[in-house]
């Protein structure tokens, strides 16, 4: 009886410390608000993203890029101040978008993206993944600095897979969802 209540004992400390280990984020985008991969009923265009601001700059070619109906680099923010790069891919519907979307993605991204720099499935828009900064993630574009992935993760939502620029995993994902946070508070969804 007693081994009983002891074991109940570590069994409820330890629940208390993954309940407190998982809530005590720091609002980053890794916090447990935030899925790195949702599906939506909605079905996004380039459309969607510009009417809430979002700048693209380049339309890439998706040939090789399995499943892509179109995709295109920009940048937005929340404000002037505060823009960010963005890859943005559409695929016919969410399960494309995670079946053929993410592997694509994560070569994209961060350590796959250095180790696989000379092998990359898709190559088109590939010297536009890379950026030139500073270790602590404020770039520039000057030769010479610390060279590295312009997006350390992605995010899937709906039929869009987001390639967000970040520092790191969670500087990345933060971009992520704000930037679909002001998309779904612009569409009323």
């Amino acid at each position: 009886m007693n081994s009983t209540r002891n074991v109940t004992a570590v069994l409820i400390v330890f629940a208390a410390f993954l309940l407190v280990a998982c809530g005590s984020g720091d609002g980053s985008a890794t916090s447990a608000r935030f899925q790195k991969i949702t599906d939506t009923p909605q079905t996004y265009e380039i459309a969607d993203f510009k009417s809430i601001g979002f700048k693209a700059s380049k339309q890439y070619d998706v040939e090789g890029l399995t499943g892509a109906l179109d995709a295109w680099l920009g940048f937005w923010g929340p404000s002037a101040s505060e823009r960010n790069d963005f890859e943005l891919r559409f695929y016919g519907s969410h399960e494309d978008a995670v079946g053929a979307g993410a592997p694509f993605a994560d070569e994209a991204t961060g350590d796959l993206l250095r180790e696989r720099k000379d092998a990359q499935a898709w190559i088109t828009g590939e010297k536009d993944r890379w950026r030139a900064g500073s270790a602590t993630g404020i770039t520039t574009r000057d030769a010479g600095t610390n060279t590295g992935p312009r997006y350390a993760d992605f995010a899937i939502f709906g039929n869009v897979v987001l390639l967000c620029e970040g520092a790191d995993i969670d500087q990345s994902l933060e971009r992520c969802e704000n930037l679909i946070n002001a998309l779904t508070a612009g569409s009323g969804a």
